[in-house]
């Protein structure tokens, strides 16, 4: 299978859960990087539509490894029911996907 890059997405309302599941998720290797953006929310949640602000953290990742971040995502978050999106990168450089294949293995320690 002809690997690609894909781009999954949560939110958080908590600064101290976007940074430890960025941490954790670079640590692990199972992203090449992360970007995190404030945005005030607007939403249904039960009988009540409710606005919040909150952290956006967009992974970049191979999409082999997608079901481990959403493992990873939904172990580490502070929400009950978190959003975890993923969009396929139809394309990019070769360059890039190189990056992101390289930054995604397992680095062995000596």
């Amino acid at each position: 299978m002809k690997e690609s890059v894909v781009i999954i997405k949560t939110t958080t309302n908590s600064k101290d859960t976007a940074v430890k599941l960025s941490n954790k998720l670079l640590s692990d290797r199972k992203v090449a990087c992360v970007k995190i953006d404030n945005v005030e929310s607007h939403y249904h949640w039960g009988s009540k539509i409710v606005s919040d602000m909150e952290y956006v953290l967009t992974f970049k990742t191979r999409k082999s490894l997608a079901q481990e971040v959403f493992h990873l995502i939904k172990l580490n978050h502070n929400y009950s029911l978190p959003e975890i999106i993923m969009q396929n990168v139809d394309e990019t450089t070769i360059e890039y996907l190189n990056w992101v294949i390289k930054e995604t293995k397992q680095h062995s320690i000596h």
